[in-house]
């Protein structure tokens, strides 16, 4: 079963939910334009973005029903659906890479990434 571990990108970040803003991906890196209590930043993940997929919080009740996201946007995913779906899908070519599920959830967008490489907080 997936499990979402609460993640800490930054000790700047609190525990409340943060808001995406807007997100880009150009040329391999990843940037997640996030906003909390009137406080702006950037999570960057440069270049080894495997996957990621953006969808509205609405589309994803089965799996916010069967976790529990207590108001907090940011975790790891252990024994993820979308890391098996990726791997099968791509034959399981990237093993040799330790790809990790990011999954950052705000009250309007679920953002879910894989990728060998923790992203950066820029503010």
């Amino acid at each position: 079963m997936e499990k979402f571990i609460k993640w800490q990108p930054c000790v700047r970040i609190n525990s409340l939910r943060c808001l995406i803003e807007c997100l880009t991906y150009n040329s391999g890196n990843l940037k997640i334009s996030m906003s909390q209590c009137r406080t702006n930043f950037t999570l960057v993940f440069d270049g080894n973005i495997l996957s990621y997929r953006c969808i509205d919080e609405s589309y994803m009740l089965k799996t916010l029903n069967e976790q529990s996201f207590d108001g907090w946007s940011f975790y790891k995913v252990k024994n993820s659906k979308f890391l098996k779906w990726f791997k099968k899908e791509s034959m399981s070519v990237y093993d040799d890479l330790n790809i990790q599920h990011y999954a950052i959830y705000s009250p309007d967008d679920c953002i879910d990434i894989l990728s060998a490489s923790a992203p950066k907080v820029v503010w």
